[in-house]
């Protein structure tokens, strides 16, 4: 309907080797795959055990640390500098949306999950677009 991806790509799809997944599904030991709607009806997270915690990647979810965590009052960009961002808890609540959300009961409920498998420790959490972590990566 919104015309937001390429339709040709159907076809290469059904060519892979995929299995369809409905709900939670443990892929490997410690590595866990989770449905976390909201964004789109098929988005999903992926938890991995570490020796510190579970790491939770986000995917789409929450694109950076001032999404999943709307009290995040600085933002690192592309070059490494550090941006003061405008919080607004109060507002938001939990999480701030990003502009694409097609179910918002949904995705507030993935968010809830999220944090939860985080323990709601930002160190534990891979937002999908978050530049701080290319930053880290050309550090390196």
């Amino acid at each position: 309907m919104r015309q937001d991806y390429d339709l040709s790509i159907a076809p290469v799809l059904a060519k892979l080797d995929t299995i369809k997944i409905e709900g939670d599904l443990e892929i490997f030991p410690g590595v866990k795959l989770y449905k976390a709607p909201g964004h789109s009806l098929g988005s999903q997270l992926i938890t991995v055990e570490t020796a510190k915690g579970t790491m939770v990647i986000l995917g789409d979810l929450c694109r950076s640390y001032c999404h999943i965590f709307p009290e995040t009052d600085e933002h690192i960009d592309l070059y490494g500098e550090k941006r003061k961002v405008k919080t607004n808890v109060e507002f938001y609540g939990p999480a701030i949306p990003s502009t694409i959300i097609y179910d918002y009961f949904a995705w507030y409920d993935s968010v809830y999950k999220a944090k939860a498998l985080a323990q709601g420790r930002r160190e534990f959490v891979l937002p999908g677009h978050e530049t701080s972590v290319v930053t880290e990566f050309r550090k390196k």
